[in-house]
């Protein structure tokens, strides 16, 4: 376990030679993602398009680039759901320190455009923030480390974002929106990915609302801190967009989350709801 992307990050493997080994290479893996997408390092890539990219053309490393191509791919089949450019919004909530965010003003996801050389270009200056994905994306480039280092089966969770590999079935507990101290069983998982959006412990007042760091670009405003929404997704970078697209749409995304092989569950005071066959219920 070690601190990454701003929470805990837990890897473990059984079986195959070298674990220590396989295990170190998921974990600069996970500092690699770190390095190039978060928007508290001003040397990352996301700090230089947010500070270059409505002047010129800029370079980012593969892994920024896939990140963002989801992205965009994210903000065009949810209809301006997901945006990854609406990190003033973040800022003024007080969701991302002062002065992360360079602009106020930004042409949203919607705005960039990127090339076949990993280039990529905003309308106007950019307020990007990845926060949404790229732990995701951090996961499942932590367990592609460990299959490429020949391990039989694995796991990676990074604060609630998980993917595991070669496992027998294991149950995946979420928190209770009501009471966080609680946990509830939803399902059980051997391979694949699962991630949970929600406001335990991130909450803030804004605008007289308890909130999370959701935020809603088409109602412009942000989610409810009572909801709770999990996602169950071939890969961990799918669930953890997803999350957010299912948590502002709701039944509105049934659609996309088909599409993408995806379940969703949403939980709001003490209500389940879900898209599996069979319906979670709040456990005793």
């Amino acid at each position: 376990m070690r601190p990454l992307l701003g929470t805990l990050v837990e890897i473990g493997v059984w079986g195959g030679a070298g674990a220590a080994a396989a295990i170190e290479s998921a974990f600069e893996a996970v500092s690699q993602v770190q390095r190039l997408m978060s928007v508290h390092d001003p040397d990352s890539d996301v700090s230089l398009l947010n500070r270059e990219a409505a002047a010129r053309p800029v370079p980012v490393h593969a892994w920024t680039a896939d990140v963002l191509r989801f992205a965009l791919r994210m903000w065009q089949e949810s209809g301006g759901a997901f945006d990854c450019g609406i990190g003033s919004s973040l800022e003024s909530a007080g969701f991302l320190p002062p002065g992360a965010i360079p602009g106020e003003l930004s042409a949203g996801a919607g705005g960039m455009r990127i090339d076949d050389s990993n280039q990529v270009r905003m309308r106007q200056p950019a307020c990007l923030d990845l926060g949404g994905i790229a732990k995701g994306y951090a996961v499942d480039r932590a367990i592609e480390a460990l299959q490429g280092a020949g391990v039989a089966s694995g796991i990676v969770n990074a604060g609630g974002d998980l993917r595991g590999f070669g496992l027998d079935a294991f149950p995946v507990t979420v928190r209770d929106p009501d009471s966080p101290g609680r946990f509830v069983r939803v399902l059980r998982l051997n391979a694949g990915a699962v991630a949970t959006s929600a406001g335990y412990h991130s909450a803030r007042r804004v605008g007289g609302r308890s909130v999370m760091p959701i935020y809603d670009p088409l109602r412009r405003r942000f989610l409810s801190s009572r909801l709770s929404v999990t996602v169950t997704a071939p890969t961990c970078m799918a669930a953890d967009a997803l999350t957010k697209v299912a948590a502002i749409l709701g039944a509105d995304s049934f659609e996309l989350l088909r599409r993408h092989g995806a379940h969703a569950m949403w939980w709001r005071r003490g209500s389940i709801s879900t898209t599996w066959e069979t319906v979670c219920t709040r456990a005793a």
